[in-house]
Parts: C-alpha cells; structure tokens; sequence
C-alpha cells in the first residue's frame, strides 16, 4: 500500500536545500511535488505514452552561455545496448506492439530563462526538429541545435534531456541488465556577428 503524504509545511516550498540542512525531509520534499513533478523525479515504469510504450527519460542537464557572444551549440551522439543487454534501438518512434526489447531515444535541446526553470520540451519526436537528434548505433552530429545568445551580465541557458520511449510488453520481460550505453559530445561555435558592410 502506497504512503499517503501530507504537506506540514503549506506556507513554505521546500527545496533540496531545506533537506541537507535537517530542516525538513524528503516526505515532507515529496508531499510538495505535482504529480508531474514527481513523475520527473520517478521516470520509468509509472509513465506511458499514448500508444503504451514506456517513457524513456533521464533528469535535465543544462548549458550555460557566460561569454559575450552567441554561441550555436551541435551535438554528436550514438548509442548502443550494453553488454549483456537484449536492448534493440529502433530507428523510429515505436508502435506500441513491438514484441524486442526495443528503445527509441532521441536527444533534445531547449531554451530555459534560468538554470533552475525546467525548460519546456516537446511531447514527441519530429524528424524536421532541428532541436531533436535521433540516437542510432552509428555516430551521427547535427549542427546548429539551437543558438544561445552573449551571456553580457548574466548567462544564457538551455536544457536538454535523452528522450523516447520503450516497449512495454516485449515477449522477454525487461531485466536490470537491460541497458543502453550513449555517447554525447556537444561542440560550441560563436556566431559572428555581420554588420550588414
């Protein structure tokens, strides 16, 4: 049975911090979290798509534009099962029938005003996003992701996460050895700016 949760502390958000100084612990953290926001926090088994297939997320990274100029962020990526796993990597989004321990997973990339403002993600996968690049056995880069404007006196930031989805009931049940290994490698170019001579 699962604990139910009260907030002790309605007149006060808590944060990470309140925790490690004693102040607070993680139910009372817990019992402040939306059920999106703790879906976030529990990726995995409890989140599905549409048609099914498990959610494939990991928490937001960020990057963070100090310098005085525009910077275009690319990325460089590929993935692949390891060793022992029975992942196979689709190529597409899934059906929702597959019977393999498929995983289709994609990297995105998002503006955010701040770095701990979420940043806002898009629900699927698009092939034209150019803020969306697939993760296939075979490296791949795409330029040009997005652009993060001069930091000047405060910095400009993106998010970014692994995304996609999984089979949710592939012939063989899904063990712990069932990983995929990924490599991301972001490169950083600063746009000149043309006066227009």
């Amino acid at each position: 049975q699962r604990p139910v949760l009260e907030d002790k502390y309605p007149q006060k958000i808590l944060t990470l911090k309140d925790v490690k100084e004693g102040n607070a612990d993680v139910k009372d953290l817990a019992a402040q979290l939306t059920i999106e926001e703790m879906a976030e926090l529990c990726v995995g088994i409890e989140r599905r798509t549409d048609n099914g297939t498990q959610v494939v997320a990991n928490a937001e990274k960020a990057i963070k534009n100090e310098s005085d100029v525009a910077i275009s962020v690319s990325a460089t990526a590929s993935a692949k099962a390891s060793e022992g796993s029975e992942v196979v990597l689709a190529t597409t989004a899934l059906k929702g029938t597959e019977t393999t321990k498929s995983v289709f997973a994609y990297l995105e990339v998002a503006e955010k005003t701040d770095e701990s403002t979420a940043a806002a993600f898009a629900e699927s996968f698009n092939t034209k996003a150019a803020n969306q690049l697939a993760l296939t056995t075979k490296e791949t880069t795409k330029k040009g992701m997005i652009t993060l404007a001069a930091g000047d006196a405060t910095a400009t930031y993106a998010g970014f996460k692994i995304l996609g989805d999984a089979a949710a009931k592939p012939a063989k049940a899904w063990t712990t050895a069932d990983k995929m290994d990924i490599s991301l490698v972001f490169s950083f170019d600063p746009v000149v700016a043309t006066d227009g001579n």
